[in-house]
C-alpha cells in the first residue's frame, strides 16, 4: 500500500537499504509476528505467501502467534520473535531477552529487526484505519507496476 504513495518512496528507500543486511527469511518472520500482534489482515494476508517462499511451513505459519508452546522454531528464530513480541507491544525489551537477541544478530541486524518492527507496525495501524481490503488472491503491487488499493474512502 505505501508503495503507491509519492510521499513514501523515500521510507521504502531507506527500508531497501536496511535489507541489504540480508536476514533473508527471519526478517519475514518478523514481519509476520508484528502484522499478528498489530491485527492486520492486510499484512497478514500480503505476507503469508512470503513465508511459504521464505520456507515455512503450513504448521510453522500457523504456529507463529504460539511459538513459546511450539516446537517448530530453532533458537534464533524464538530469540527473534521475543524481541518482536517486545517491541511491538510498548517497545520495552527486558535485558534478557535483548541479551539472547544480541547472541545470534549483529547490531546492525538488531537495528534493521527493529526498524522493521517499527515499519510495519505502523503500517498495521494504516491499513487497519484505512480498512484496506487487498485480498490474499489480489496482485501485488511492484515498483514500477503500481495499482490502487481500495480504502474506505474510495479510490
Amino acid at each position: 500500500m505505501l508503495r503507491n504513495s509519492q510521499e513514501q518512496r523515500g521510507l521504502w528507500r531507506l527500508r531497501s537499504a536496511l535489507r541489504r543486511v540480508r536476514l533473508g527469511p527471519l526478517i519475514e518472520l518478523v514481519i509476520f509476528r508484528t502484522a499478528q500482534i498489530v491485527g492486520s489482515d492486510y499484512e497478514l494476508n500480503q505476507h503469508a505467501p512470503f513465508m511459504k517462499m521464505c520456507h515455512y511451513s503450513n504448521e510453522q505459519i500457523a504456529e507463529v502467534s504460539d511459538w513459546r508452546r511450539s516446537k517448530l522454531f530453532d533458537d534464533k528464530q524464538r530469540a527473534l520473535l521475543g524481541y518482536v513480541e517486545q517491541m511491538a507491544n510498548g517497545g520495552n525489551v527486558d535485558d534478557p531477552t535483548f541479551a539472547e537477541l544480541s547472541h545470534f544478530f549483529t547490531p546492525q541486524q538488531i537495528v534493521e529487526i527493529s526498524y522493521t518492527v517499527g515499519a510495519y507496525y505502523s503500517t498495521g495501524l494504516l491499513t487497519k484505519a484505512l480498512k484496506s481490503n487487498r485480498r490474499q488472491t489480489d496482485a501485488l503491487p511492484w515498483p514500477g507496476n503500481a495499482k490502487t488499493v481500495n480504502v474506505r474512502f474510495g479510490s
